[in-house]
């Protein structure tokens, strides 16, 4: 055992050799790694850490006297990061760990499970930390004997015993607690597999070439343990690969991969034939126990299938951070390696007897064994693909193999480039073959049993179709469509004779798998049907990711094609005897060859795949029109969310439609469209006269659900691929939408002007409330119109620019059935309760209904008379919901919505010159040639924009609408909105609605300003803007001069946007000469630079860093200058920018304002803002609650200007000196403090500084955690 002194004790269970040095950590003499600990006033004692455990775990009321919950949370927390921590938690585990006799469990089973969960998360964390208080105490001991304040040899080698030491004493803790509860054992499990991690990159003895090897492990609690060690030992086997794979310990990144790399190569074979035999024994076990002792086993044998799945985790793991780096980065082991460690380690599971045990668990009764054998199963088929991947992309890359293969296979076709199954010997295939077969075996058994019942596929528990079909969706990524189209170039080679190309037995090893795909399809295609919306996501996933593979290969197409364009046109300038090409033209032959060989084995890839995928997404496309019918009455229940539906609504339509753009599905959509403008007949002939009327008498809305759904259907399809409708339909529809008139323009053919002749006469299930009708709660009908409303809006905003340009007649009957009916139907529901299934639905429908009037009105602006016309309507319906008090806060916004998004979609009909620009504002005379249209309809429509900005204080969201469509008017306008006042107008507007009612819209739209006219050259737009910008950030000073800091962390929004916006404008010469002269920047100045050290808000204090790198940047102006200028230097734009540096220069050299004075507090020393704004970045740097990884890279770019800078350099040397003094000696010590200087102070790159902020960040949060 390990006692509280650490001292390795006799082993218990597992035999391991006693070590003589004992460096583990006690309460007296353990100091932080290079840090000095802080002063405690508390003496922790084990006694009082069990009260507190108990205290925070119980679960009565705490008696009078006693410490409350959050005072026994804070003892604990800052127990952990004590040096007594180890040894205290030590002393509890050894209380309660198990006898060596096997009669244990009595000792763990009455120990407290918290307690214990809480001493073993105390090693475990300070395990995951690299043992810093075991070390620290080792270099204490060092540095008392010699006085050297440098590792020596002898160091490291005594460092790696205690590595040695930890191992062999946690190994025997694990062992001892091999009954304990999973947690308890996982965390002391977790803290072994760290001590193993950090002894092998320490050499400690137990190594292999850098990576640990494992052998004494398995040895010890495998072998020499027996049964008993199974447990601890699977547990222990499953995270020592997953501990480095998820970065949770503190190991070095440069040693990580390399160590990850030995561990594989060096144990693989060995664990697995160990986690073979364990899973044996314990199956052989559990069929002979009797019922009370199989939990235990069956426990084992999950933790086995874990095991093995996390191994092959890693190995794929290993690769796939191999494949990401250019170059040997990760030592000595590379791909080869890896690919012969996975080949071994799928070659010893498809030999071995354990996958078969765990393909049969995928039909299980138990869900744990489901979900365990669910997820080995998928990790083996994609490490199985990965394999097959990463082999044939080796071959690809190596231009003889593919000329090679290109031979051998002559015409017969690959699936992909380099597949040959022989070259990869018969692993893989094998493996799949298996895996395919059980599960077609079990996806026949579901469907006879589905047929069986009267609900089908419906009476299934959705828990375990979930459970059950992650393996078809792993299937379906790549193994089902190779092995498709390998049928299909079996079938094509018997058809040609079988003469050459592929051997028969190849052909026969896959057509027998057909029928099991097919069940496996079919089972898919069945849960689609299945009432839980998961399931049905299960199934539109499966054909997602069949649809993948196929939409992977055009994509290669699309890239090799561009590349062999790109060769060709070399190949003919080298033939033309270019200079340049001359020389290269054998190795642009060379290539250009082999990319057109690559580009033929796509080709006759995508030739075979698309006939097959065709078959299997044809039924598909038939089902799905069915699934797109809204639920209404489980919607209007609240029995499913309405966001779940519509994100699967959405995804089955867009999973089709691409489906439909990349494979032969044109009979089933066009199909779904013909039935759709049968359906918008006239009512005396149509389905809906004869079909409809008598379903809505007897209360049914489905039919109405359907039109619904097959509009939501054909509006996607439509937007992608051309739809047509047969001859006969386009007969019959004729005289239906245009009486007597017979038309022969092909392009009115079309189904979408069909589509939208018919929308305007359809009726509604509902129609709009008189406004004296009782306010109930929307009924069925009107709930479907809803639907059907946000269909059609739907399909105009998607659909009206391929059609209303080309036939003007569609605009007015589309603008009135969107305007007249859908809006005005919307405008008379009820309010729903918020965050109901109606009231989502609701705001939906007239978001699209916005939508769709927007692209309306865009698509019609080519024949519009006057622009802003239908403008004039919706002003009027907004003025007067602005003057109704009662209006509903939704109704104005959708008033608001339209009217905006209206004066937004105008568009002239020809482009207008823009005038000359002019330094002070010139308004444009009424028969000015550059008036703009669009502007002229808003400057008549202004008043009700003031309005609109005014009297909206009821709702900030409201000024969503009102500023940001303001904005996208500026920059659509951009050259002619300088010259009208309303653009002046606009800015006080923002101004003062802000300092009355402050909201995160103004300061989107200011900013956005601000990015669109920062180059401005119009001296009145640049003091527009600015006077704007200081009337905002101005209210904000304000505010936080009134509160204090209170003020940033209630509303860190409005604090860090306001600054974004400054940081905007000092981004352009022309925009920062307008403020940084300004009193308000300097008061904003002092406010950053006296806040950021104590900034505990990531997104505040990331905004104030960006702006001390930017006043800093403003030292050296060319630099900031040159991204401006191409070509030439731009003389003004040089000058602007001297004066702005001049101006930030003579900031930087003011004395910074003194604090409020503070009673009896003594008076400070004088200090300049450039020293002030030193001593921020380097306190932020070094604040425990600071997260710099986001702002790291501001803060480099604050100091190392100031470095550079002839003038600067000294002052900003002294400035670092006197910020590094002042800080605590348990942040930095004197040595860190000297280092940190003098590394600072050198010739540093961008990317070192960045590091070293980095890395001083890291070690002051180690300084906390260590010493506290």
């Amino acid at each position: 055992m390990m006692d509280a002194e650490g001292t390795v004790g006799t082993p218990v269970g597992p035999h391991s050799q006693r070590t003589t040095e004992h460096y583990l950590a006690n309460g007296s003499n353990g100091e932080g790694l290079g840090t000095h600990r802080l002063p405690h006033t508390v003496e922790y004692t084990e006694e009082g850490v069990v009260e507190m455990v108990r205290c925070l775990n119980s679960s009565d009321a705490c008696p009078q006297g006693a410490p409350t919950k959050p005072t026994a949370d804070e003892y604990l927390t800052e127990f952990q990061r004590h040096p007594s921590a180890w040894s205290i938690c030590i002393s509890i585990l050894n209380k309660h760990a198990a006898p060596q006799k096997p009669h244990y469990g009595s000792a763990v089973q009455s120990a407290p499970t918290e307690l214990l969960h809480f001493a073993a998360q105390t090693l475990a964390a300070q395990a995951r930390a690299g043992f810093p208080q075991q070390l620290s105490a080792l270099l204490g001991n060092q540095r008392a004997a010699g006085g050297s304040m440098v590792v020596s040899d002898d160091s490291a080698v005594a460092a790696s015993r205690v590595y040695a030491e930890l191992r062999d004493g946690l190994l025997q803790l694990v062992f001892a607690f091999r009954d304990a509860p999973r947690p308890v054992l996982r965390q002391l499990c977790i803290a072994l597999s760290s001590a193993i991690h950090f002894g092998a990159v320490g050499g400690d003895g137990s190594t292999g070439s850098g990576g640990p090897y494992l052998e004494p492990v398995l040895e010890s609690l495998g072998r020499q343990a027996g049964t008993e060690g199974f447990l601890p030992l699977l547990e222990l086997l499953t995270l020592i690969p997953e501990e480095l794979c998820t970065k949770r310990n503190a190991l070095p990144e440069d040693q990580r991969v390399p160590c990850l790399a030995r561990c594989i190569c060096n144990n693989t074979v060995d664990v697995l034939k160990a986690v073979e035999s364990m899973f044996l024994q314990a199956k052989a076990a559990h069929d002979k126990a009797a019922p009370q002792e199989r939990p235990h086993w069956l426990s084992i044998l999950h933790a086995a299938v874990k095991t093995l799945q996390s191994w092959l985790a890693a190995i794929c793991c290993w690769m796939q951070l191999l494949e990401g780096e250019q170059g040997p980065a990760h030592g000595a082991r590379g791909m080869e390696d890896a690919l012969e460690v996975l080949s071994l380690a799928l070659h010893h599971v498809a030999e071995g007897q354990m996958f078969g045990v765990v393909l049969r668990g995928v039909t299980s009764e138990g869900l744990d064994t489901l979900q365990l054998s669910s997820e080995c199963v998928v990790s083996v088929t994609a490490a199985a693909s990965l394999l097959e991947d990463t082999t044939k992309g080796s071959k690809v890359d190596c231009p003889q193999n593919i000329m090679g293969l290109s031979q051998v296979n002559g015409s017969s076709g690959s699936t992909l480039p380099g597949d040959d199954r022989k070259d990869e010997g018969s692993v893989s295939p094998a493996l799949i073959s298996s895996i395919v077969k059980a599960y077609g075996d079990g996806c026949n058994t579901a469907l006879a049993a589905a047929k069986a019942q009267p609900r089908g596929i419906a009476a299934f528990d959705a828990e375990r179709l979930q459970l059950f079909a992650q393996g078809l969706l792993e299937l379906a990524k790549t193994q089902i469509p190779r092995l498709l189209v390998s049928i299909a170039e079996g079938e094509a080679w018997l058809e040609d004779g079988g003469s050459a190309g592929r051997p028969a037995t190849h052909t026969a090893e896959t057509r027998f798998l057909q029928p099991y795909i097919e069940s496996i399809c079919e089972l898919s295609r069945a849960l689609l049907h299945h009432p839980s919306y998961e399931v049905k996501e299960v199934a539109v996933a499966f054909f997602r990711n069949l649809l993948n593979d196929i939409m992977g290969l055009m994509e290669e197409e699309r890239r090799l094609a561009s590349w062999r364009d790109h060769l060709r046109d070399e190949a003919a300038a080298a033939a033309a005897g270019s200079a340049d090409t001359t020389a290269n033209a054998r190795n642009i032959e060379e290539s250009l060859s082999d990319i057109e060989c690559r580009y033929t084995r796509i080709m006759d890839a995508l030739a075979f795949r698309e006939p097959v995928l065709s078959r299997l997404f044809r039924p598909l496309t038939e089902a799905a029109v069915q699934e797109l019918k809204p639920p209404l009455l489980a919607l209007m229940r609240e029995e499913i969310e309405y966001d779940t539906w519509q994100s699967f609504r959405t995804e089955l339509a867009t999973t089709v439609t691409e489906a439909a753009v990349l494979l032969d599905l044109e009979r089933a959509c066009n199909a779904a469209a013909a039935q759709l403008i049968s359906l918008l007949k006239d009512p005396q002939e149509s389905y809906i006269s004869h079909r409809i009327a008598p379903l809505l008498a007897v209360g049914t809305l489905d039919s109405w659900l359907e039109i619904e759904a097959r509009l939501f259907f054909v509006t996607t399809i439509a937007n992608r691929i051309h739809l047509s409708i047969t001859d006969s339909t386009e007969r019959d529809s004729k005289g239906v939408f245009e009486t007597g008139t017979a038309y022969t323009d092909p392009e009115r053919n079309s189904f979408v002007l069909q589509l939208f002749q018919g929308l305007p006469q359809l009726r509604f299930p509902a129609e709009p409330r008189q406004s004296s009708a009782v306010y109930t709660q929307a009924t069925d009908n009107e709930v479907a119109s809803l639907f059907l409303h946000a269909a059609v809006a739907r399909a105009t905003a998607w659909l009206a620019a391929s059609v209303v340009p080309q036939h003007q007649e569609m605009f007015a009957p589309l603008f009135s059935l969107l305007v007249s009916r859908s809006l005005q139907f919307v405008a008379s529901l009820p309010d729903a309760p918020k965050d109901s299934n109606v009231h989502l639905l609701r705001n939906a429908t007239e978001a699209l209904l916005v939508e769709g009037v927007s692209s309306l009105v865009a698509a019609a602006s080519a024949f519009i008379p006057s622009p802003g016309r239908e403008e004039d309507s919706l002003g009027e319906e907004l003025e007067r919901s602005l003057a109704d008090p009662r209006c509903a806060t939704a109704t104005l916004k959708r008033n608001l919505a339209l009217f905006f998004s209206a004066l937004q979609s105008v568009q002239p009909a020809q482009d207008y010159c823009p005038p000359p620009p002019c330094q002070s504002f010139e308004a444009l005379s009424p028969r000015s040639p550059y008036r703009h249209p669009v502007l002229d309809a808003v400057e008549g429509s202004w008043p009700t924009v003031e309005k609109a900005m005014t009297q909206i204080q009821r709702s900030e969201f409201l000024y969503d609408v009102t500023c940001y469509g303001l904005v996208a008017l500026c920059a659509q306008c951009r050259s002619h909105v300088p010259r009208y006042r309303l653009f002046y107008s606009f800015l006080q507007l923002l101004s003062s609605t802000f300092a009355e009612s402050p909201t995160v819209y103004h300061l989107g739209a200011l900013r956005s300003l601000q990015g669109i006219f920062s180059n401005s050259q119009e001296a009145c737009v640049r003091r527009a803007v600015a006077t704007a910008l200081e009337g905002c950030v101005g209210t904000i000073l304000q505010k936080i001069k009134v509160e204090g800091e209170k003020y940033i962390y209630s509303q860190p929004d409005l604090v860090g946007i306001s600054t974004d916006c400054v940081n905007v404008a000092l981004l352009h010469p022309l925009s920062a000469q307008a403020i940084v002269g300004s009193a308000w920047f300097k008061d904003l100045t002092t406010l950053v630079i006296r806040c950021t050290p104590t900034c505990n808000h990531p997104k505040v204090l990331h905004t104030y860093m960006v702006f001390l790198s930017r006043i800093a940047a403003w030292t050296e102006p060319p630099a900031i200058v040159h991204s401006f200028q191409v070509g030439g230097p731009i003389p003004w734009l040089e000058e602007a920018s001297q004066e702005t540096s001049a101006v930030i220069m003579s900031l930087l050299s003011l004395p910074f304002p003194p604090p409020c004075p503070s009673k009896g507090g003594g008076k400070q020393p004088p200090s300049s803002f450039l020293a002030e704004t030193i001593a921020a970045v380097i306190l932020a740097l070094t604040s425990v609650h600071a997260a710099p990884q986001s702002w790291i890279g501001s803060a480099a770019q604050t100091i190392l200007p100031l470095l550079r800078h002839s003038i600067l350099e000294v002052a900003t040397k002294k400035a670092i000196e006197t910020a590094l003094q002042a800080l605590d000696v348990h942040i930095m010590d004197e040595h860190q403090k000297r280092e940190f200087c003098w590394r600072c102070t050198g010739q540093l790159s961008m990317r070192e500084m960045c590091a070293l902020l980095q890395q001083t960040a890291d070690d002051t949060k180690a300084s906390y955690a260590f010493a506290m």
